[in-house]
């Protein structure tokens, strides 16, 4: 059952993303890539929530494996901050990073604050 659950997760997610990146990004491989960075936060959040509030079962790894290992995206993250470094948008890579760095940190606080509470 948990592995049903995994793959009913992933197969939401992973196309979440697509249409996420799409609707945000428009596409583009220019510009900065504020699709990404929401569903690399969103994830963050619906993860940590989940780890502290203590779910478990094939629901929660469904959710915490399926939806949220394929709705977040590290190598995308890194190729499209590679891609601004090479186009010269020295500061949109830095943005980059830093947004996700931060965005992401401050998605599991508050993700363990409510998941916490939910406990």
């Amino acid at each position: 059952m948990t592995v049903i659950a995994i793959v009913i997760g992933a197969a939401i997610g992973a196309p979440l993303r697509f249409l996420v990146d799409r609707r945000f990004s428009g596409g583009r491989s220019a510009g900065f890539p504020l699709g990404i960075l929401l569903v690399n936060t969103a994830g963050a959040l619906l993860l940590a929530l989940i780890v502290a509030a203590a779910w478990s079962g094939p629901i929660a790894e469904g959710l915490a494996v399926g939806l949220c290992g394929t709705v977040t995206t590290y190598s995308t993250f890194a190729d499209q901050t590679r891609r601004l470094f090479a186009d010269g948008e020295h500061r949109l890579a830095w943005l980059n990073i830093l947004a996700n760095l931060v965005l992401g940190t401050l998605a599991v606080i508050l993700g363990f604050a409510v998941g916490s509470a939910l406990a």
